[in-house]
């Protein structure tokens, strides 16, 4: 009587919510990972944007030595601090995927080892990327997560070897979800600190282009073209003939490149919105799994698709200092 009793309480292990969480998770970091690494070079471009524009003006003007010029080392560390802290975002999140990857994995075929080992790798990941934020973000470091992971309940054999499961998928989703949370602190850090860069990056951009402009060495085409197709019309041929003899023109055309740096960067903080919305609502499925052995994943997907549309139009406009 009371084996039966003590069996009838042994839940049912939630593998297939379980596994429908970590393809949401595997897509979540999938998403992530787009561009990130070429973001870190797009932000140490700037030193020559800035370079070039500073040399350019000096140069120009014959009353001053011709001389390369470099500007603020302030912005400049700053800049690469948050390049190398991408770096460690790139490392993370793939470290993130593997642990999703992982959890899939044990609730298709009961891959308890590798579950352990690929989520406390992603909690050394996450970690070190979290680490990096907070160390020039201004922002109160969080304890470094432990490797709780290391103690996970064995499975069982037989009629108990299900309940083990349950456990292990539960102990597994927690330990993920932690560990996701901590991510989205560090990514809403990391946020915060281009935000207080971004200014300096649309200037240095702008100015960057206005000078090659000046200087007879790009064609003025490329923002007309996009203004032009955005209204739905073609420009004339000569029309970088017409803009050169024409100040109202070229002034106009200067305000679009001004505009389209700006959009560019409005684009960028959009993407990081939508990537912590999608975080937001990974986290959310997790408590779902863990509370009631059920996820809705309709936010997750939602949301996904956002960060798709955002990294899309990131890609469309620039694909240079892109965080």
């Amino acid at each position: 009587m009371f084996f039966s009793i003590f069996l009838a309480g042994c839940a049912t292990a939630p593998r297939e919510p379980a596994g429908k969480l970590a393809d949401a998770g595997i897509a979540a970091t999938n998403a992530f990972a787009t561009d990130v690494r070429d973001t870190a070079a797009g932000l140490r471009a700037v030193d020559s944007f800035d370079s070039f524009t500073a040399t350019y003006a000096v140069c120009r003007n014959t009353a001053l030595t011709c001389e390369p010029q470099l500007k603020s080392k302030a912005n400049a560390e700053a800049r690469e601090a948050l390049a190398r802290t991408i770096e460690l975002r790139a490392v993370a999140i793939e470290k993130l995927g593997g642990a999703y990857k992982a959890f899939k994995a044990e609730a298709d075929y009961d891959a308890k080892g590798e579950l352990m080992s690929a989520t406390n790798g992603a909690i050394e990941g996450v970690n070190n990327f979290a680490s990096s934020v907070a160390t020039f973000a201004g922002v109160p470091q969080a304890a470094l997560l432990s490797k709780p992971l290391a103690t996970i309940v064995s499975f069982g054999t037989g009629q108990f070897a299900g309940n083990a499961q349950r456990k292990r998928l539960l102990r597994g989703s927690r330990e993920i979800s932690i560990t996701t949370q901590r991510f989205r602190g560090a990514l809403a850090a990391e946020a915060y600190v281009f935000d207080d860069l971004a200014d300096n990056i649309e200037k240095s951009r702008r100015d960057a282009k206005l000078t090659l402009i000046d200087a007879k060495l790009v064609s003025q085409q490329e923002a007309l073209s996009i203004l032009a197709d955005h209204l739905g019309v073609k420009p004339v041929s000569n029309a970088e003939a017409i803009i050169d003899a024409s100040p109202a023109a070229t002034m106009a055309l200067r305000s679009v490149v001004a505009a389209q740096s700006r959009a560019e960067v409005r684009k960028v903080r959009a993407k990081y919105q939508a990537a912590l919305d999608a975080l937001d609502a990974l986290i959310a499925a997790h408590r779902d799994l863990e509370a009631t052995g059920t996820v809705s994943l309709a936010d997750v997907s939602r949301f996904l698709a956002e960060l798709d549309l955002a990294l899309s139009q990131v890609k469309e406009t620039s694909n240079v200092d892109q965080p």
